[in-house]
């Protein structure tokens, strides 16, 4: 039951002129609450607002693909995600990719959720709704062997990235507070360095930031 000031909200987003870049942005902002299972029928309203062009295909498609996932309308689901993922990148959104192994844990074949599970796992092990394509990998076991296997796999991957030999990371040259520029010296032999990285509007941050300069 929406309160209504929230269908205000909502009538005002799906109806918002906001110039040659509103609908994209209006796409994306419906999205994101429809990822999380949240408002799928404005997200069903906005998707039907949107103007016809290719340039808003992918958004389309990753709207209704994710809507209709989550009400379990898994054969729409399945065309509209396979077209999705064949446009955003694992990194960009691997909730998206996870989903479409849970689809073809659902429809079938295993073989494809398995393959496509394993893909997501190796770059993002805690992307969410990974269990159901895992569990394609062995139907009568626990993915506990299978999430293993892959942390084995990323582990492999991770050292093969390394630096090879002995060979000193770069210098890097950056700004402090003041602006003032400053080089950073990260690959001084017999030393470890620490490279810390957060946002300075965090709280969170700003408290391990006190934290690491006092220890």
């Amino acid at each position: 039951m929406l309160f209504r000031f929230e269908r205000a909200v909502e009538d005002r987003l799906i109806h918002a002129d906001l110039g040659a870049e509103g609908p994209a942005e209006k796409a994306h902002a419906c999205y994101d609450l429809v990822r999380d299972g949240h408002r799928l029928a404005l997200g069903r309203s906005c998707e039907e607002s949107l103007p016809e062009s290719e340039d808003l295909a992918l958004w389309r498609d990753r709207l209704v693909g994710t809507i209709a996932f989550l009400e379990r309308r898994y054969p729409e689901a399945k065309l509209a995600l396979e077209r999705a993922t064949q446009g955003v990148s694992l990194d960009d959104d691997p909730r998206l990719h996870a989903r479409l192994a849970a689809l073809y844990a659902e429809l079938g074949p295993s073989e494809d959720a398995c393959a496509k599970a394993s893909e997501v796992y190796l770059g993002h092990p805690l992307a969410p709704d990974l269990e159901p394509g895992l569990k394609a990998c062995t139907p009568d076991e626990s993915t506990d062997a299978v999430r293993t296997q892959l942390d084995t796999m990323r582990r492999s991957r991770f050292l093969d990235g390394q630096r090879p030999g002995n060979t000193p990371a770069p210098s890097l040259a950056l700004e402090e507070q003041n602006f003032k520029p400053v080089e950073l010296v990260p690959g001084v032999p017999d030393t470890v360095t620490i490279l810390v990285f957060f946002a300075t509007w965090c709280p969170h941050c700003r408290d391990r930031k006190s934290t690491r300069l006092n220890s």
